[in-house]
């Protein structure tokens, strides 16, 4: 049996055991997919087990996606740009780091929003999400604008990717809050963790009146935000992360087997989950 995991802290409730030991079961490999809930201190001490010839890799979350880079023999450019790793594959005891945030949002997209050459997307937030989804983006030629609360992040990101189609502008906080900037737009993408707590919608959409606009919000849990609650309100297109979270698994299971999952049996699968 082929052995693997989630390494992240406090995850016990992560959805990816189910949605890759399901998929295992599906596609008739003996494999198993674990969560390893590992403090600071135990991390260095437990990851060079990932070596063993039992052990096809892992997935990583926060907070060990950056730092799991100096552990890794070699990174992929797409990590690299990042800053990041999602996904590591044991391959003859290398392990080896992918990032497959990204590409998993750009196939969440497909199923409400159509082409991505010359958009005008606007990223709310500039953190390890943010970062994934801006590079992703620049990769599929969108037009991308980050909303970042501070520069630092922002900064640390443009120097990753490098392409100066990416702009930014203050948050929406305070009287001089710059919808026009967003009134164009394409797409917005919530990259920010402020639909788990706030108990508004950082976008005021009635403010917008623009019929065109699809929203997204990178958090699936709880499955309708504040924020996709004001988009649907306001009769615009608008999804959850749910979507972004399997494709993004899928990717990583067929770098680990392969094989390529079966995301509607599990997009199937997770419904009344949550």
């Amino acid at each position: 049996m082929k052995k693997g995991g989630v390494i992240g802290r406090n995850i016990q409730h992560s959805l990816s055991p189910m949605i890759h030991n399901h998929s295992f079961l599906s596609a008739g490999l003996d494999y198993v997919y674990e969560i390893f809930d590992w403090e600071e201190s135990e991390f260095s001490e437990n990851l060079p087990r990932l070596r063993q010839p039992d052990f096809f890799g892992a997935n990583v979350t926060m907070p060990y996606k950056e730092a799991v880079i100096p552990f890794l023999d070699k990174i992929s450019d797409r990590a690299e740009r990042i800053g990041a790793v999602n996904t590591i594959v044991n391959i003859r005891g290398q392990l080896i780091g992918e990032n497959t945030d990204g590409e998993g949002f750009i196939l969440a997209t497909r199923s409400f929003f159509q082409g991505l050459l010359g958009k005008k997307v606007v990223v709310l937030g500039a953190g390890g999400a943010a970062k994934a989804v801006v590079s992703a983006l620049v990769e599929h030629h969108a037009e991308v604008v980050v909303v970042s609360r501070t520069g630092a992040n922002f900064q640390k990101m443009v120097a990753r990717i490098g392409k100066e189609r990416v702009l930014t502008f203050k948050s929406f906080e305070g009287e001089n809050k710059e919808y026009h900037l967003l009134r164009d737009a394409d797409l917005i993408v919530n990259a920010t963790n402020s639909g788990m707590s706030y108990e508004k919608s950082l976008v005021d959409f009635s403010k917008l009146s623009n019929n065109k606009l699809c929203v997204m919000d990178l958090i699936y849990s709880p499955e309708e935000t504040h924020f996709l609650q004001q988009a649907k309100a306001n009769g615009l297109r608008a999804k959850n992360g749910l979507d972004m979270l399997v494709f993004q698994a899928s990717l990583a299971f067929t770098l680990w087997t392969g094989v390529e999952m079966d995301v509607p049996l599990i997009q199937n699968k997770l419904k009344g989950n949550l």
